[in-house]
């Protein structure tokens, strides 16, 4: 057999055995959950924000919901390779999964994106409890890279909203925290109109009713 065959049966062999193994994994995964973070997956995360959304709509209760993106992922993603830049991804959803209340909820939807389900909170106290979130994101040291950033977006429930729009809110508020520069928190404006609120880490108002 030529040699340049026997190469291309190797790497038939090890791409073969690389599926296998990822496809076993994906087995071992329970049904709504995120293979690399352990967070819910989008789908689940959806499925809980629209039951939290008609709770908070039913008895008039406070509900944010937060976006989350690491600053500079596909950079340093494209910089130091794949397995890198997913232990970077789990090491954020480790703080988010220790981080937050027993009845918040947190998912990786996306890529370098998380969001956040925050019941009985509104958004001035969400925003705070995300200060406190990026600080603790950038006290971690992960692969020798010390001090990684991210930025989040906060909105809250308004009358008869749907979870698209809450989704969109809080997209527009993450947008603007990217914009500005990014490791910073950013509210979406109120109904009346207004510039999102811009808050950096460790620049923390007096607590607000609903913070955790």
């Amino acid at each position: 057999m030529p040699r340049h065959r026997t190469r291309d049966v190797e790497t038939e062999l090890v791409d073969a055995r690389e599926t296998i193994a990822r496809l076993e994994a994906e087995a071992r995964v329970p049904a709504g959950i995120d293979m690399l973070t352990g967070l819910l997956d989008l789908r689940e995360f959806c499925l809980r924000l629209d039951v939290e959304l008609q709770r908070a709509l039913r008895y008039g209760r406070p509900l944010a919901l937060a976006i989350v993106d690491v600053d500079g992922f596909r950079a340093y993603n494209t910089r130091h390779g794949d397995e890198a830049g997913d232990a970077l991804l789990r090491a954020v959803g480790r703080v988010l999964d220790g981080f937050l209340r027993a009845h918040d909820v947190a998912a990786h939807t996306s890529d370098d994106e998380f969001a956040v389900i925050l019941p009985e909170t509104d958004a001035a106290g969400a925003a705070q409890c995300l200060e406190r979130l990026l600080l603790e994101v950038r006290v971690m040291e992960v692969g020798g890279i010390v001090s990684p950033s991210a930025s989040a977006g906060v909105t809250e429930v308004q009358e008869a909203q749907t979870t698209t729009q809450l989704f969109r809110t809080a997209s527009l508020a993450l947008d603007a925290a990217r914009r500005a520069g990014g490791n910073r928190v950013m509210r979406s404006a109120p109904p009346t109109g207004g510039s999102p609120d811009d808050h950096r880490p460790g620049e923390v108002d007096e607590p607000h009713a609903g913070d955790a």
